[in-house]
């Protein structure tokens, strides 16, 4: 099966499912919520984990609130709006479970059924952001790995989003497993798998165990450039040396690669080309935490809508430089009672 030509034939009807939802509530169809969510136009789930954040920025500012795939979700949710709807799989911890359920409870698209409450304390992610640049992440708690058993019922999305927010989000036998019998897109963000984690809970960048297998699985994969360098074993400096980059990890299994680079845009690399998106304003990136996750959301929505991979990577540019927007995301996720509702109001959802 095609699954790049079925995506793309979806999106050619989605005026269609929008047109059908519309008259099909017009005529007391609120109470039929699986009908409804039919014909809400694209479905995606999203495997991963929420973490706990606590961030301090090279500005000496600090911020707590709850992220990982929440980016993911909200920059979806903003993007599609009446024509996705968003699948979160993941465990949560019971110390912050209430919290996160109220804030997601607040909007419309997102079902929470694939969440599921675990005893014991939720991964807390610390961040820290130094003036040259740098990262520095030490993660607390640890929440069980995904089982194939709790995923296998949310087989049937048009798109899954796998995104590695601590790199033991899910095994490789899981993923072959979903691999097998997923007929859509698997879009994966490698991320935290390039992260090993010391005694003290430091994550320090590694080579991926089996990181070939990993690869394999995905169709569309995400890195960014400390990622890719790892993966390419040097440095990565110009157009030359990505494509011979992405043509090794092409040859894994993915149709398209994707190249985060913060401020300075994006490469897409596909079988025989090779293409830089520079960001289309001049962005601050003081605290990038999350713009990759919202970078997939602006890929992801474009791609289902219309199958351009170009369209959909400078999307995804767009998307990850609109501070403003990011800001205002993080504000919702802070606390339960910190009101979705405004953003809604105010055109964001």
């Amino acid at each position: 099966m095609d699954r790049t030509n079925c995506l793309t034939n979806k999106g050619g009807l989605l005026i269609l499912f929008r047109l059908a939802t519309l008259v099909f509530l017009l005529f007391g169809g609120d109470g039929f919520g699986g009908f409804a969510d039919m014909l809400s136009g694209f479905k995606v789930a999203v495997l991963g984990t929420i973490n706990r954040d606590t961030v301090f920025t090279s500005q000496g500012e600090r911020w707590e609130g709850f992220g990982g795939i929440l980016y993911n979700l909200f920059g979806l949710s903003f993007q599609g709006r009446g024509g996705i709807t968003l699948y979160p799989i993941c465990n949560l911890g019971e110390d912050c479970y209430e919290e996160v359920m109220g804030i997601l409870s607040q909007v419309d698209n997102i079902r929470c059924d694939g969440i599921r409450k675990r005893r014991g304390i939720n991964n807390h992610a610390i961040i820290r952001y130094r003036p040259s640049g740098e990262r520095e992440e030490t993660l607390e708690g640890g929440l069980p790995p995904l089982k194939y058993s709790e995923v296998e019922s949310y087989l049937g999305v048009d798109l899954l989003l796998v995104n590695f927010i601590s790199g033991f989000d899910l095994d490789l036998d899981t993923l072959r497993r979903m691999r097998r019998k997923f007929k859509g897109i698997i879009y994966m963000d490698l991320h935290s798998l390039t992260l090993g984690v010391d005694p003290q809970g430091r994550r320090f960048l590694r080579p991926i165990p089996q990181g070939e297998e990993w690869i394999a699985q995905a169709d569309i994969l995400q890195v960014n450039q400390k990622e890719a360098e790892l993966l390419w074993g040097g440095p990565l400096k110009g157009a030359e040396e990505f494509s011979r980059f992405g043509r090794k990890m092409l040859s894994l299994g993915p149709f398209c690669l994707l190249v985060t680079l913060g401020s300075r845009g994006s490469f897409l690399l596909e079988k025989g080309s090779t293409s830089h998106f520079p960001t289309p304003s001049a962005a601050l990136f003081d605290d990038p935490t999350g713009c990759g996750d919202i970078f997939a959301a602006g890929f992801i929505w474009e791609y289902l809508r219309s199958g351009d991979t170009h369209e959909a990577c400078q999307s995804g540019n767009r998307l990850a430089a609109r501070g403003k927007l990011i800001s205002q995301f993080r504000s919702r996720m802070r606390r339960p009672d910190s009101g979705l509702k405004n953003l809604k109001d105010g055109g964001v959802f």
